[in-house]
């Protein structure tokens, strides 16, 4: 992604996250929330999936560098000196995971990279060609052909054969996309209008967490 781009998007991110939050300070009273951001984000993600994983990408970066200016002492912080640099771990959950790939391949200082339920198709060729340096865990639903992206299996298979440390594939039976997040917690009734599956998300959520922990 050009530097152009990302300004270009960093911009217009940060202005409708201020209009979201000037129109939820009248809403909120009729419990109903405003998230163009988000609407907007979505809108990107399915229109050009690489360039905004590049965008997700170039932040995590941004992140990383600003961390160690906390650690050595460049940017005053209370944090400074409490970092440990050897640590550097990043996770996320379907298009994040995606992101959390893409930064692993991009800085070594990354020491592990946890995937739930990953959309891996944003990820670019040359990143599933030389895989990733860092221990990897991707944990998932049973199958993903019942969805708009069948090969999503396929193509993780093909990350992972070429990561060079060790890398850990988990597949929870009766999951589906949703079940790695919060989301089955809100209600029992949430299964039958949204992306969760059979298994208990009490149960689903402890294993995922033991899994992850371990």
């Amino acid at each position: 992604m050009k530097l152009s781009e990302l300004v270009f998007l960093t911009v217009i991110f940060t202005l409708l996250s201020f209009v979201d939050s000037q129109v939820n300070l009248f809403l909120i009273d009729f419990f109903i929330v405003s998230n163009i951001t988000y609407l907007f984000l979505c809108y990107l993600c399915f229109r050009n999936p690489q360039k905004i994983n590049s965008l997700f990408g170039a932040y995590i970066g941004f992140i990383i560098d600003q961390i160690r200016k906390i650690e050595g002492g460049i940017t005053d912080s209370k944090l400074s000196g409490k970092l440990d640099l050897n640590r550097v771990a990043l996770g996320g959950h379907s298009y994040g995971g995606a992101t959390a790939i893409l930064a692993s391949h991009n800085h070594e200082i990354v020491r592990a990279c946890v995937v739930l339920d990953g959309w891996i198709s944003p990820i670019p060729d040359k990143v599933i060609s030389e895989g990733i340096r860092a221990p990897f865990l991707f944990i998932g639903r049973p199958s993903w052909d019942d969805s708009d992206y069948p090969g999503n299996y396929e193509r993780l298979a093909d990350l992972m054969a070429h990561s060079s440390n060790q890398t850990y594939y988990l597949r929870i039976n009766q999951t589906l996309h949703l079940d790695y997040t919060d989301i089955p917690l809100m209600s029992p009734l949430v299964k039958h209008v949204m992306d969760v599956g059979d298994l208990n998300p009490s149960t689903t959520l402890s294993l995922i967490n033991d899994l992850v922990l371990e």
